[in-house]
């Protein structure tokens, strides 16, 4: 299969991984951006649209103890951009808001707008009942009839970079609808991290399986999303920034999407252990391990 970047449309790899999930899939290093991506034909995905067939997953997915991880997250990242004083007042723009915890946080913290995208019919639907987020889009970035030039003053995303087919797409519309001194902030599991390094010497030496689940990089079986398709680290948020003239900044903590107890359930190392020893050698694995990569791309004469 022809390779071509999902970030520098590079057609050119440096080097490339065996990996299984579990069934075996390649991945392979841009040689120009660096970026580290499945390799399959992303370009053939169709445009993202409200939809209800992953509303029947596991109840693990969208239990209260989910949903309380969920908010935890969301509060903390809130307080982290009310810190730098981009909240108050401003219109957000939370890119696959699921259930709309960070939305509320927003509102909650002085925003004058805050909007969401996302797809999932059931998250749609408790982000308007449960938590009074309203203003709730499932439209494609790209479409630029509901997504406004200029509308935004924060455009962020937690964990969806890394399910996105098309990355430069997606930073292009990002940096159209946010304001001409607007402001990113995204969290997504970044490739500088231990773990991912770790994943990568295991598929070297053979061992796929574990090369997937510590790279964080999964099997793509349809183009509907979901499986984490590449991850970024420092070097492609760099090109990013100076694709579009931004300034970046980027850091790692040890934060994760869901509970110690779902990661228990589902990761294949830890689901054999009883459930309760499970989510205490994750809730370990999260303090220790800083897998998250946090980038800021502003104007750089943005100031505040």
């Amino acid at each position: 299969m022809t390779f071509f970047c999902k970030l520098c449309r590079g057609t050119a790899t440096r080097t490339t991984y065996e990996l299984a999930d579990p069934t075996p899939f390649r991945a392979a290093v841009c040689a120009t951006c660096g970026l580290i991506q499945d390799v399959y034909d992303w370009r053939a995905a169709p445009p993202p649209a409200l939809t209800d067939a992953l509303d029947t997953e596991s109840q693990d997915w969208f239990s209260e103890g989910e949903m309380a991880a969920h908010a935890a997250k969301a509060k903390a990242f809130a307080a982290r951009l009310e810190r730098e004083g981009w909240l108050r007042g401003a219109s957000v723009l939370d890119v696959g808001c699921g259930e709309g915890h960070f939305l509320r946080e927003c509102l909650d913290r002085g925003a004058r707008q805050a909007t969401g995208m996302e797809f999932r019919t059931a998250s749609v639907r408790y982000a308007r009942e449960r938590l009074g987020v309203n203003d709730v889009r499932s439209a494609p970035l790209a479409q630029r009839s509901t997504w406004r030039d200029g509308e935004f003053d924060l455009v962020c995303s937690f964990d969806v970079i890394e399910h996105v087919h098309d990355l430069a797409a997606f930073f292009d519309d990002c940096v159209r609808v946010a304001k001409p001194f607007g402001r990113q902030f995204h969290a997504t599991p970044g490739a500088d991290s231990i773990t991912h390094r770790l994943g990568r010497v295991a598929s070297r030496v053979g061992a796929r399986r574990l090369g997937s689940v510590l790279t964080n990089l999964r099997s793509v079986d349809n183009l509907l999303g979901g499986p984490h398709v590449h991850l970024m680290g420092r070097r492609q948020v760099g090109w990013v920034a100076e694709r579009h003239g931004l300034r970046a900044r980027t850091e790692y903590e040890a934060s994760y999407s869901y509970s110690d107890a779902h990661y228990a359930a589902v990761l294949p190392h830890l689901r054999w252990m009883p459930r309760p020893l499970g989510t205490r050698a994750f809730g370990l694995v999260r303090r220790v391990i800083r897998n998250k990569l946090l980038v800021t791309l502003e104007h750089a004469s943005s100031t505040g």
